[in-house]
């Protein structure tokens, strides 16, 4: 799927306020994946490789079959 960074920005936009109520929304980086994923600029794989990486170092967050202290 190609798309143009317009229209990505703006669809990013509404849907990352969305996500934000459920402490879901994306950071520049993680966009910048999306991104590239929606342009095949990167596989299915490196993008989930990637985004599991970047979430997994944010602070407070637990990937699964971590336990909670």
């Amino acid at each position: 799927m190609k798309i143009t960074r317009q229209e990505f920005e703006k669809i990013f936009r509404r849907t990352n306020a969305s996500w934000s109520y459920e402490d879901a929304e994306l950071n520049d980086e993680e966009k910048e994946l999306l991104w590239k994923r929606l342009n095949e600029e990167i596989t299915d794989e490196e993008f989930n490789l990637a985004l599991f990486e970047k979430k997994s170092k944010r602070p407070g967050i637990k990937t699964s079959g971590e336990e909670t202290p």
